[in-house]
């Protein structure tokens, strides 16, 4: 009965710790949303060169990494502590408003704000790919 229970418990402790969020050095997992986050940003630049660094990541051997769009970055918001290092700055997200206002849409991660802003001003990049 003992080794019973002692094998429901692990496969308890199986079960939960699956349906959560895992990292490893270079990703984060989040399997809620079936994505997988670069774990350490890209710096510092504007949307084009944001887009195009996603596009051009190759990283843990997947080269089909993208802008995550608002809604994966605002579930990002709340894995922020597992990424490298835990981050607070604004992260660019693939969504535009128009190609003729050249603003496109980013969540800033210390308070969860969203809004949009003009492409050509400096944010963070962070890269997602479909698990």
């Amino acid at each position: 009965m003992r080794n019973i229970r002692s094998g429901i418990a692990l496969i308890l402790l199986l079960f939960i710790f699956s349906c959560q969020s895992t990292t490893s050095r270079l990703t984060v997992v989040d399997r809620q949303a079936n994505v997988i986050w670069q774990a350490k940003d890209g710096g510092e630049m504007n949307w084009q060169q944001a887009n195009r660094y996603c596009q051009e990541l190759n990283l843990d051997g997947k080269n089909d990494w993208r802008l995550p769009d608002m809604e994966e970055l605002e579930g990002a918001f709340k894995l922020k502590s597992k990424f490298v290092p835990p981050i607070s700055e604004s992260y660019w997200s693939s969504k535009i408003i128009s190609k003729r206002s050249k603003k496109a849409g980013y969540v800033k991660f210390d308070f969860g704000v969203t809004g949009f802003r003009k492409m050509s001003y400096p944010g963070f990049v962070r890269c997602v790919i479909n698990e």
